[in-house]
C-alpha cells in the first residue's frame, strides 16, 4: 500500500509541479475543467453565462510535441521508479 501511496503522490507531484505549472496546478486545471464542463451543459440546455475566459479552460491551445514528450517520459518515469513487482 506504501508503494501505491508513492506512486500517486509522485505523480500528483509530477502533474502539480511540472505538467500544470503554467496553468496554476492541478487544482487550478480541474476546476477550470469542471466550470467549463458545467457551461456546456447549461449552453445545451439554452442558459448562456459569460464568465471570461480566465475561468475556463483553453481548449484551443496547441499543445507542444516536447510538453507532450515530458509528460509521457515522465509518467514512464515514475511508472518504471515504482514497478516492483517485475
Amino acid at each position: 500500500k506504501a508503494l501505491l501511496c508513492g506512486h500517486l503522490l509522485s505523480l500528483f507531484a509530477f502533474a502539480h509541479f511540472r505538467w500544470c505549472r503554467e496553468d496554476g496546478g492541478v487544482f487550478s486545471v480541474v476546476k477550470k475543467w469542471c466550470v467549463t464542463s458545467v457551461l456546456q451543459v447549461l449552453s445545451l440546455l439554452g442558459v448562456t453565462i459569460d464568465l471570461g475566459k480566465s475561468k475556463m479552460l483553453d481548449h484551443t491551445r496547441t499543445l507542444a510535441p516536447d510538453y507532450v514528450a515530458d509528460v509521457l517520459f515522465g509518467c514512464n518515469f515514475v511508472g518504471i521508479v515504482f514497478a516492483r513487482s517485475l
